[in-house]
């Protein structure tokens, strides 16, 4: 896969529930670790990642060509994401 992106997500303030669905994939996700490690899991177009969330800051990280396609949705909590 030819790019990877990387997105805080800021301000959980209770626990959360995301969904990363792909329309258009495969893509790599994960959640960033410390120094700078990412643990990625492969999703293919028409499947979703689920992830529960304490509250803080986390970092996603994403592998993916550039026409990939997919949706990010809190499912429950509130969630700040921030994609600069």
């Amino acid at each position: 896969l030819s790019r990877t992106l990387a997105w805080p997500l800021a301000e959980v303030e209770s626990q959360a529930t995301l969904r990363m669905t792909v329309q258009r994939g495969p893509i790599q996700l994960g959640l960033l670790k410390e120094h700078g490690l990412c643990r990625f899991e492969t999703i293919e177009s028409g499947q979703e990642a689920w992830y529960r969330l304490e509250p803080g800051t986390h970092r996603f990280c994403v592998a993916a060509d550039e026409a990939f396609q997919a949706e990010l949705a809190a499912r429950s909590g509130k969630v700040c994401l921030d994609l600069e």
